[in-house]
């Protein structure tokens, strides 16, 4: 079946014919998949909008991994935050400009969405991730990426910050649900106190089109 709706999808007649008749037919969407060697720069000139609870641990590693990769970062956060981004940015010949979520135009849509919750310890701060995705989620392009960082819940030294980041599974999983009839992808990444040196290359891949079918987890 999944290989025939493909083949519906693809035939712009059919596909008229389902929308015009409004036929209970969901057609898959055309996803944006790698076909060729590992590229040096997968992002390049992608631009990925990054939020987060303020300068946190994991802020040298995305910084660095979206200018590696080729990206031009949209920093919803405090100037000191934008400052890691741009010294990364002028370095490898990229952009990074402070933006706020709630007026960013609507075009043109942003390849990724990349959003640190490290720094979130209580559930009153959870408040931040609504205010982050709640404006944003419309303004990422169809087959994007959306990515939520946090922390193990088993390296969180209190029991609201263990419990806050275990919640991070079920929304993201929630949100991968809501993106996905539009080939969008939504990962969790949880990473170890002292591992992250260790985050560029998931990072990366999730950011790719190389993880069109990586979503939910």
């Amino acid at each position: 079946m999944g290989d025939f709706l493909l083949g519906l999808r693809e035939n712009p007649y059919a596909s008229k014919a389902i929308r015009r008749l409004g036929l209970p037919i969901p057609l898959p969407p055309v996803l944006r998949r790698a076909t060729g060697p590992w590229e040096e720069k997968p992002l390049q000139d992608d631009y990925v909008i990054v939020g987060g609870a303020g300068l946190g641990r994991l802020t040298p590693a995305i910084a660095a991994t979206l200018a590696h990769g080729g990206a031009n970062a949209l920093v919803a956060g405090d100037m000191d935050v934008l400052s890691l981004f741009r010294k990364e940015a002028l370095d490898q010949g990229t952009d990074a400009h402070r933006v706020f979520p709630d007026a960013i135009d609507p075009q043109p849509r942003v390849a990724a969405l990349v959003f640190d919750a490290t720094g979130i310890a209580t559930v009153p701060e959870l408040i931040r991730l609504h205010a982050f995705f709640h404006p944003l989620v419309s303004r990422v392009r169809p087959s994007g990426r959306i990515v939520v960082l946090g922390t193990p819940p088993s390296a969180c030294g209190l029991a609201e910050q263990a419990a806050v980041q275990q919640g991070l599974d079920g929304f993201v999983r929630s949100l991968a649900k809501e993106v996905g009839k539009k080939g969008t992808t939504a990962g969790l990444v949880q990473v170890e106190p002292g591992a992250e040196e260790n985050l560029e290359g998931i990072l990366r891949f999730l950011l790719s089109t190389r993880s069109a079918f990586v979503t939910g987890q």
